[in-house]
């Protein structure tokens, strides 16, 4: 599975974990880091942990929306681009590894 999708997977997670911790957004900076860690054991789980906070209400996909519309700053805008790059590689891996 250890690819150039996931390094930059790893990177994107990497980057967007402490934005959610500045902007108070504890549990997920810590779902997103768990995901990162799980991807550098080379476990799958780490894709599969990341897409499950990506829907439904509540959801993850829920939280930077409503961030921008209370503080739109530099910070929830790089947040909200590295989720959608983080959801993108994610899929494009789960995607791989259906396809194999």
């Amino acid at each position: 599975m250890a690819g150039p999708k996931t390094t930059k997977l790893i990177d994107v997670l990497d980057e967007l974990a402490p934005i959610l911790r500045d902007l108070d957004c504890e549990h997920w900076s810590e779902w997103v880091a768990e995901s990162a860690q799980r991807l550098r054991r080379d476990d799958f789980s780490g894709v599969t942990h990341l897409l499950s906070a990506c829907g439904g209400m509540g959801s993850f996909n829920d939280v930077l929306p409503a961030l921008v519309a209370e503080q739109s700053d530099a910070r929830t805008e790089r947040a909200r681009r590295l989720r959608s790059e983080a959801w993108r590689l994610a899929e494009g891996i789960r995607r791989d590894v259906e396809s194999s």
